[in-house]
């Protein structure tokens, strides 16, 4: 009995030295935050997003700084790629667009989608989950990324089992045990995933990895990130956001196209039936939602006079194959490499459009909503008398 209660104490107090250890290490992290008035980086990031199996890799170059500004302390940045740079000055967003030479002032002001993932995001939410949720923190074994000694911890933000189904989301940092500094960075979730109170069916998954190399702290040339300059040949982004779908009794734009099966079809060919034309992508969820109502559709109508045309203007012939599989789609989808969204004012989707048998517009639906399959049924009735 003596030697078990040994044992438990022994036990106790390395635990408590282990937490203790755990909580320096990660203070001295977050202390970090009040020492770095602007840094810069580079940043390797790799995603797999909710929609795909495939990686997408971007290289990052950062430039963060934190500034008092009508005494609020604000972060502001400069995160560039080989495409665009978003820069946030303290009010205004400044998007462009280095291919299209383009750019946009963005009033939304959706800062936190950029910091959330910077350094500062990341010892913010270090110092979050330490003051409010410590027992979310797990120190791991202390290992080597890029040949740099680290420490390793996972914040475990949720994990439960629903409906007989692990969901998560986990995160994984780090840190430099010379300047307590992320090196690396993991975000894992599982779940399911919805829009505007409907679920995709299936469990979702999202992983996104990110490197830091190339720290620079407290540069005495730093830019002035406060005030930005737009290049001189840059002209402003045109916003089809705003602009109308096509109007009722306005002629349908021609169009040729072919499937992921390597069949053609044309819009001269359905002269004399009414088309469902449905404009989809594999990144959207509202698209994915509409797919059971888009295979009920096409099997009521298959081999009537009525047409079901789904048209990707967005992704390869291999991505839209991976999407047909996944969500167990029936009606073929065809490849729109020549953008025909735009000739059809497409500017979100879901798009929809009923046309006519002279080829005229008989109604538009932009998103998607349960009560589609009925208006669309009730139209294709009305135009097939």
């Amino acid at each position: 009995m003596r030697s078990n209660l040994i044992l438990f104490y022994i036990l106790f107090i390395s635990i408590g030295f282990n937490v203790k250890a755990q909580n320096s290490i990660i203070d001295k992290a977050i202390a970090q935050l009040s020492t770095i008035k602007n840094v810069s980086y580079t940043e390797n990031r790799t995603t797999k997003d909710f929609f795909s199996d495939d990686l997408r890799k971007e290289l990052f170059n950062v430039k963060l700084s934190s500034q008092v500004m009508e005494n609020k302390n604000i972060e502001l940045f400069d995160f560039t790629t080989s495409e665009k740079k978003v820069i946030f000055n303290g009010s205004s967003l400044l998007r462009l667009n280095t291919k299209k030479k383009d750019y946009v002032i963005d009033k939304k002001l959706q800062v936190s989608l950029y910091l959330d993932d910077s350094i500062f995001g990341w010892l913010e939410r270090l110092r979050d989950f330490n003051v409010n949720k410590p027992n979310k923190i797990k120190s791991l074994a202390d290992t080597i990324v890029n040949n740099i000694q680290c420490y390793h911890f996972k914040i475990i933000a949720s994990d439960s089992l629903i409906k007989n189904e692990r969901q998560y989301t986990l995160y994984e940092v780090y840190l430099n045990k010379i300047n307590n500094l992320p090196v690396r960075t993991k975000k894992s979730m599982r779940g399911i995933l919805s829009k505007g109170g409907y679920e995709v069916a299936g469990m979702i998954t999202y992983r996104h990895e990110q490197t830091f190399s190339n720290y620079k702290i407290n540069d005495k040339a730093f830019p002035n990130l406060d005030e930005f300059k737009i290049p001189a040949d840059y002209n402003p982004e045109k916003n089809d956001a705003d602009k109308p779908l096509l109007a009722v009794g306005t002629e349908a734009p021609e169009w040729s196209l072919v499937n992921t099966a390597g069949k053609s079809l044309s819009s001269k060919e359905l002269k004399g039936k009414v088309i469902l034309i449905d404009f989809t992508s594999t990144t959207c969820v509202a698209c994915i939602l509409a797919a059971p109502t888009m295979n009920s559709l096409h099997q009521k109508y298959e081999n009537t006079n009525v047409e079901v045309v789904s048209i990707n203007s967005w992704e390869n012939k291999e991505a839209v194959i991976k999407f047909v599989k996944q969500h167990k789609i029936y009606y073929p989808i065809y490849l729109d490499p020549k953008k025909l969204e735009d000739k059809y004012n497409v500017s979100s989707i879901p798009t929809f459009y009923i046309i006519d048998k002279n080829g005229k517009i008989a109604a538009s639906y932009s998103g998607y909503s349960d009560k589609l399959a009925g208006d669309v049924i009730s139209k294709i009735a009305e135009l097939s008398k």
